[in-house]
């Protein structure tokens, strides 16, 4: 007997990028978003529709002063993308 075809789609692959530290978490996400989108930043939906720009980077700041940065992920849904970002300065969007 043949196996059936499994159509599921494959998950789109992530998109990383890191942001330098002197960089805003929050303006690195809208700069990651417009880049994978291939438009302008002035094109996307404000952030704050989405998250508070002045917590999100508050909660990175806070996460690079604990000492464990990596372990610290803020998740959140933006411009159509699953959006993680991390306190050692990774944005992942999926």
């Amino acid at each position: 007997m043949a196996d059936p075809i499994d159509d599921t789609p494959e998950p789109a692959p992530a998109h990383e990028r890191r942001f330098d530290p002197a960089e805003r978490p929050s303006e690195a996400v809208v700069t990651a978003v417009a880049a994978v989108s291939g438009v302008s930043p002035t094109a996307l939906e404000p952030l704050f529709d989405a998250i508070e720009p002045d917590a999100l980077d508050s909660l990175v700041a806070h996460a690079q002063r604990t000492g464990a940065p990596g372990e610290h992920r803020i998740r959140f849904s933006y411009a159509g993308f699953d959006v993680q970002v991390r306190g050692d300065g990774v944005v992942r969007l999926e």
